[in-house]
């Protein structure tokens, strides 16, 4: 067998014996960032609380007051709308947001940024469940979300 071949099986061969102890550093990495985003992704003041009346879509609801408020820091998938299809997991993600909202009463607290509105008009906040639990943090660990800031909106981006 020629040398070059002998080289390329001694490296896959390794590689498949690093795979396994480079996965599990990868996951620990990734739980670790998970739990110190958990630690940090608390809420330091309590601008508003609402009740919410209707789940548009995984990042924005209407309030009991008509007000329609969108989540600063992530976007899930669009619901359907102009005679487009649902996006993959926009279902879910409004799903999950209807299921989060309905284990604390429809409940929550708003924090606000420096930008009060978009470009829809719509109040922009990092909202929180009434136990104080950042649904953004909870809609990205569920893998229903991806994270999205918007200058000047920065507060607890990381």
């Amino acid at each position: 067998m020629p040398s070059g071949q002998i080289r390329k099986r001694v490296l896959f061969s390794s590689t498949l014996f690093l795979f396994p102890f480079q996965a599990l550093f990868v996951s620990f990495l990734l739980v670790n960032a998970i739990t110190e985003a958990k630690a940090n992704c608390t809420i330091d003041r309590n601008d508003a609380e609402v009740k919410v009346s209707f789940v548009v879509d995984g990042d924005t609801f209407r309030t009991d007051s008509g007000e329609s408020v969108r989540i600063i820091g992530i976007n899930t998938p669009e619901m359907r709308y102009d005679g487009r299809p649902h996006e993959p997991l926009a279902q879910a993600a409004r799903q999950r947001l209807v299921a989060l909202l309905e284990s604390q009463n429809n409940q929550v607290q708003l924090r606000y940024d420096t930008e009060p509105r978009d470009r829809y008009k719509r109040k922009l906040a990092h909202v929180f469940l009434k136990n104080g639990t950042n649904i953004a943090g909870l809609l990205l660990e569920d893998g229903l979300a991806f994270q999205l800031q918007i200058p000047p909106n920065n507060w607890n981006q990381d």
